[in-house]
């Protein structure tokens, strides 16, 4: 966003610059424990709209729009979008069949190594 110039601007119900400036500010632990108890309160007992999206058999998904989004502008402003690259590639493999759910659900170190290799530039073109 800042390489765009796109200013970060509050959701209804979500600080989000308030958000933005912890994790800048806040050591990594806090930052991450002050985010994951916000996106509880927010998101309730809804289940993620990608996960529907799978449950459902559904192809496509927001991630390919959002995700996908973050790592085109990415590359063309030069800015490294490892996380980003590696969640829209898993989940776009997911939803095609060519991984398998369970080699990930419940096993964060597995999605982990592919944020690894997306760093090291191990991951194809989207």
């Amino acid at each position: 966003m800042k390489a765009l110039d796109i200013p970060l601007v509050d959701l209804p119900g979500s600080p989000t610059r308030g958000l933005a400036r912890a994790v800048q500010l806040l050591p990594t632990g806090i930052a991450q424990s002050t985010l994951a108890k916000q996106i509880e309160r927010e998101r309730g007992e809804r289940m993620p709209s990608l996960y529907l999206d799978l449950a459902a058999g559904r192809k496509h998904s927001e991630v390919e729009v959002l995700n996908g989004a973050v790592v085109r502008y990415g590359r063309e402003t030069s800015v490294p979008t490892p996380v980003n690259l590696a969640l829209t590639d898993t989940l776009r493999q997911l939803a095609a069949g060519t991984l398998i759910w369970d080699d990930f659900r419940g096993k964060p170190p597995a999605l982990l190594t592919r944020v690894k290799m997306a760093r090291k530039g191990q991951f194809g073109v989207l």
